[in-house]
């Protein structure tokens, strides 16, 4: 794994793994700051969950996907705090929420219990809470009006990647995946 900051020039192009083929996964991270490249999605999980996340060796699983599910509710906590503050200063309009979608927004000590999300604000979930991982059904997005967007937005933690996917979907990386030289 290689990590550089943003600033840094890559006038040779991208950095090459130990065996001089491109890494597989160029992430950008830290707001924007920083870019790390690595063969794997476990090195990059690595670098945003702490060394402690995998061990050389280490299998595992359930710990590790317990530390994603503790970083994917940090993460989802502080967008929504992020969509609230954004509502209540007028710069996302509230589409008429109602008292129980403003609790849903508000209260994250434990994940949402709804059916139906029907605002065109956001809303940040964890798949682990919900089926099939957990008893709760996962709620559907039925938006009173049309957007050109997601209205439930998922931070997926069942394998690494998936996980890394989502944090790209939800804005808090940039991942992008090395194609084949042509030729």
């Amino acid at each position: 794994m290689r990590i550089i900051s943003v600033e840094q020039s890559l006038t040779e192009g991208p950095p090459r793994n130990p065996e001089g083929d491109l890494y597989q996964y160029e992430m950008t991270f830290d707001h924007g700051k920083r870019r790390a490249y690595a063969d794997t999605a476990t090195e990059l999980c690595n670098l945003l969950l702490g060394e402690d996340y995998a061990k050389p060796d280490d299998e595992d699983v359930v710990e590790q996907t317990c530390q994603r599910i503790i970083y994917a509710v940090n993460v989802a906590t502080i967008l929504e705090a992020n969509v609230v503050a954004a509502v209540a200063l007028g710069a996302i309009p509230d589409d008429g929420l109602d008292e129980d979608e403003l609790e849903v927004l508000a209260a994250r000590d434990q994940p949402p219990a709804i059916d139906v999300w029907r605002s065109t604000v956001p809303l940040f979930l964890v798949n682990a809470f919900y089926q099939p991982y957990a008893p709760a059904p996962r709620p559907r997005a039925e938006p009173r009006v049309p957007v050109d967007r997601p209205t439930i937005y998922w931070i997926n933690v069942e394998d690494e990647l998936e996980f890394l996917r989502s944090l790209h979907t939800v804005g808090v990386i940039q991942l992008a995946t090395a194609t084949a030289a042509p030729g």
